[in-house]
């Protein structure tokens, strides 16, 4: 058996829409934030569920963004040996995925597609769900960026603000 291929399990996050509200808006608004800062342009602030939750644009290249809020990231160094992201993403038809730290000012992000290639685990949450599917997107494949006085800043060494990359 493949290590993507994952049976049904039986107890599921079902949606909610006060976490929803809670976080969406919130993690679009700080992806959208960084993206501009690196010089792309949103062009399609529509969600498609299931796909994606906003589009931009560089270079004339349009790039569909996937973003999720992530409670347990508190300061500034990521608290986790990887970081995992739903199985449900699997649908996920995005090109850039970004992961917002609980207050909004640290930011991971990589390609979607190396989200959807890494190894699934399964733990039980904190949500109340068993044995539910992640993707274990390890920290290395992350990029990570800092919000300090109103601009981004890429960390590297996992503690040293740098200036901004503007080039990606």
């Amino acid at each position: 058996m493949s290590a993507k291929v994952v049976p049904e399990f039986n107890h599921r996050k079902t949606f909610s829409r006060e976490l929803y509200n809670r976080h969406d808006n919130v993690a679009k608004m700080i992806g959208k934030h960084l993206l501009t800062q690196m010089k792309y342009q949103v062009i399609n602030e529509e969600e498609a569920y299931g796909s994606h939750d906003f589009i931009v644009s560089k270079n004339d290249e349009p790039f569909r963004v996937e973003v999720e809020q992530k409670n347990a990231w508190i300061n500034e160094i990521f608290p986790f040996t990887s970081h995992r992201v739903s199985y449900r993403k699997r649908t996920s038809q995005a090109d850039i995925f970004i992961q917002v730290s609980k207050s909004g000012n640290y930011v991971a992000m990589c390609p979607m597609s190396v989200v959807l290639n890494s190894p699934v685990v399964r733990t039980d949450t904190c949500l109340g769900t068993v044995n539910e599917p992640f993707f274990d997107v390890p920290c290395s494949a992350m990029r990570y960026f800092v919000l300090e006085d109103g601009v981004w800043y890429e960390t590297f060494d996992d503690d040293v603000p740098s200036a901004p990359n503007m080039s990606s």
